[in-house]
C-alpha cells in the first residue's frame, strides 16, 4: 500500500473541512498560518493531520526524510514560544523554522535559526551521513545570533546551514554576489558534498566568479541561476552561473541527482524578444526561440566541473514554471509544471477553460522524458481557474498519484466541491489541495505487474524491504526504489531462482515507490 504525506501553509485555523486539528492559539479575529501535514493512504483517504507552529505565524517550504524514516519541514516562522515551537523569535522579523515529526505526527524536534533581521530556508536535503543541510536566504548584513557571516553587499545572500540527526548546528556560511542571491535547491552528494542551486541578478563580485550574461536594467542585472558546490565543512569548490543573455531566468526549486551521479535542474527561461529579435543564449542553452514571456528549461549538469552534459527549452505560448522532476525506472523523468499555455510548440492540449482568455488562470501540466529529454507525453489537468504547486507520484510508467492547489471546484478534472467559501483573489484563503490518481496508456509496452501478483512489507521501510511474488521463479526482474523526494534508492535485476521472496537491504531514508518490470 503506498502511503503519502502532504505539507502545506495553512492559515485555516479553525477545524473546518478535511482539517481537524485547529492552528496555533486560533481565534476568530487572528488568521495566523500554521504547517500543515497530512498523512493520505493509497486511496486518497486522509490518516490523519498535524497542524504545526507558534503563536503568529509559520510557512511551510519544503520537506525532506530523514535516516529514521522521520520528516522534516523547514520554512519560516515569526512566533514565539507558543505551541509546537520551543525557541522564541530573536526579533519582531521572521527566522528559520526547522521541525521533525514521526510518521504519526509527533514531535521530535525543532529548531529555530537566524538573526534580528530576516532570514527564511526554502530547501534542504539529508546526507548519507545523517546530517541535514539547510539553505534559503539572509538579509543580516553581519553578524549576529546564529549568522556568524557577513553580507557581500546589502542585499539578501545564500545562506547554508549544517545540522546534525537531532537539529544542533554543525555550522553556517554565506555565498553571495554584491545583488540579490536566493537559494532555492539543495543536493546533498555521494562524496560529502553539496550543491546549492538558486537564482542571482548580481554580478562578479564577493563569491560569484562570473560576469552576468545580461545588460544592466534599472541598476541591477537580470537574473541567471546560480549554482555552488560546496564541501562537507562549507568551503566553496566551485561555483557557475547559467542562462540567457537579457531576460531573467529563474530557478524555481526543482532539482535532483539522478542515478548516474549528475544533478538535473529545472527552471525558467524568460522569453525576451529585443530590437534585433531573439538574444542568443549563453552555456549550453542552444534553443533560442521563445515559447512565450517564461518557457521552461532542464538541463543536466557533471558535479565534477558543473559543464551542461544535456539541455531542453520547451512550454508554450505563454507562461511555465517547473515545479518538480523525478527519476523513471527507464532513466527517464516525470516534470511536473504549472502553465497557462494553450496548444503549441511542445505542448499537445490547450490550457484548461481557454474560451474564458483569462491567462491568469494556471493548469498543471505533466511532461514525460526520456533521458536525453526527449517529450514522450505530456498531459494538461485541473481547473478553469488557478492551480499551482503540483506533485507528482509515479506508481508505474503509466499511473501517477497528483497533487496540487486549486481555487476552484466542479471545474473540468475536478468533481469536488472546494471547502473554502471565500471569494477568489482574497490573498490566503482561497486554496484546498487536490489529490487525483491519472492513468495513461503505456507508450513504453512495458509489462506491467498487478497489485494483487506482489506484497511488499513492511510499508513504509527503513533498513530491509521484502518484496513476495507469485510464481517468481526463474523469472527476471528489475527492481526501482525511490524515496519520497524522488531520489533512486535501488536499482537492481535479477533472476529469481530459489524463491519467490527478495530481500532488499541496506536501504536510506524511507521508500515509498517501486516498480517491477
Amino acid at each position: 500500500m503506498v502511503i503519502f504525506y502532504c505539507v502545506v501553509t495553512s492559515q485555516s485555523g479553525a477545524p473546518t473541512g478535511n482539517k481537524t486539528d485547529p492552528s496555533c492559539m486560533y481565534n476568530d479575529t487572528t488568521l495566523t498560518s500554521d504547517s500543515w501535514a497530512v498523512k493520505i493512504d493509497s486511496s486518497g483517504s486522509k490518516v490523519w493531520d498535524r497542524a504545526l507552529g507558534g503563536m503568529y505565524g509559520e510557512k511551510a517550504n519544503h520537506v525532506m526524510i530523514d535516516n529514521k524514516g522521520n520528516f522534516i519541514i523547514t520554512g519560516a516562522s515569526n512566533s514565539e514560544i507558543s505551541c509546537e515551537k520551543s525557541e522564541s523569535r530573536y526579533d519582531s522579523n521572521r527566522d528559520t523554522w526547522t521541525i521533525s515529526i514521526d510518521l504519526d505526527s509527533n514531535v521530535i524536534w525543532d529548531k529555530r535559526l537566524g538573526n534580528t533581521i530576516e532570514d527564511e530556508f526554502f530547501c534542504g536535503d539529508v546526507a548519507p551521513d545523517g546530517s541535514i543541510i539547510l539553505a534559503g536566504y539572509s538579509l543580516a548584513y553581519y553578524p549576529n545570533f546564529d549568522v556568524t557571516d557577513t553580507n557581500v553587499g546589502f542585499f539578501e545572500d545564500y545562506w547554508v546551514v549544517k545540522l546534525d540527526s537531532l537539529g544542533n548546528k554543525i555550522w553556517d556560511e554565506k555565498y553571495g554576489s554584491a545583488s540579490t542571491d536566493f537559494a532555492s535547491s539543495v543536493i546533498a552528494l555521494s562524496n560529502h558534498a553539496y550543491m546549492i542551486i538558486g537564482s542571482s541578478n548580481g554580478t562578479k563580485s564577493g563569491d560569484m566568479h562570473d560576469s552576468s550574461f545580461s545588460h544592466i536594467l534599472i541598476n541591477n542585472f537580470r537574473e541567471d541561476n546560480w549554482i555552488i558546490k560546496i564541501d562537507s565543512a562549507g568551503n566553496k569548490i566551485w561555483d557557475k552561473r547559467y542562462g540567457c543573455w537579457t531576460a531573467d531566468d529563474n530557478h524555481t526549486g526543482a532539482s535532483l541527482l539522478n542515478s548516474d551521479g549528475d544533478v538535473v535542474i529545472g527552471a525558467s527561461l524568460g522569453g525576451y524578444s529585443g530590437p534585433m529579435g531573439v538574444y542568443p543564449c549563453n552555456d549550453g542553452v542552444a534553443d533560442t526561440v521563445a515559447r512565450g514571456v517564461w518557457d521552461a528549461w532542464i538541463y543536466k549538469i557533471d558535479t565534477a566541473d558543473g559543464h551542461i552534459i544535456n539541455e531542453r527549452r520547451f512550454g508554450g505560448d505563454f507562461n511555465e514554471a517547473i515545479y518538480q522532476i523525478k527519476e523513471m525506472p527507464d532513466k527517464g523523468y516525470i516534470v511536473a509544471l504549472k502553465s497557462n499555455s494553450n496548444a503549441g510548440f511542445e505542448k499537445s492540449e490547450n490550457r484548461i477553460g481557454f474560451n474564458q482568455q483569462n491567462t491568469n488562470n494556471y493548469d498543471i501540466w505533466l511532461v514525460r522524458m526520456d533521458s536525453a529529454f526527449n517529450i514522450i507525453w505530456d498531459k494538461t489537468l485541473g481547473t478553469d481557474a488557478y492551480d499551482w504547486g503540483p506533485n507528482v507520484i509515479p506508481l508505474n510508467d503509466s499511473t501517477f498519484i497528483v497533487s496540487a492547489i486549486i481555487e476552484k471546484g466542479n471545474s473540468f478534472d475536478v468533481g469536488l466541491a472546494m471547502f473554502d467559501t471565500v471569494a477568489f483573489g482574497t490573498g490566503w484563503l482561497r486554496g484546498d489541495i487536490w489529490l487525483s490518481k491519472w492513468y495513461i496508456p503505456n507508450p513504453a509496452n512495458l509489462q506491467e505487474m498487478s497489485l494483487a501478483s506482489f506484497n511488499l512489507y513492511p510499508n513504509p521501510v527503513k533498513d530491509i524491504l521484502y518484496i513476495t511474488l507469485q510464481n517468481a521463479k526463474n523469472k527476471s526482474y528489475h527492481i526501482h526504489v525511490q524515496d519520497m523526494q524522488g531520489r533512486m534508492v535501488v536499482q537492481r535485476q535479477l533472476t529469481i531462482t530459489n524463491s519467490n521472496t527478495i530481500c532488499l537491504n541496506r536501504m536510506i531514508g524511507n521508500p515509498m515507490y517501486m516498480w517491477l518490470i
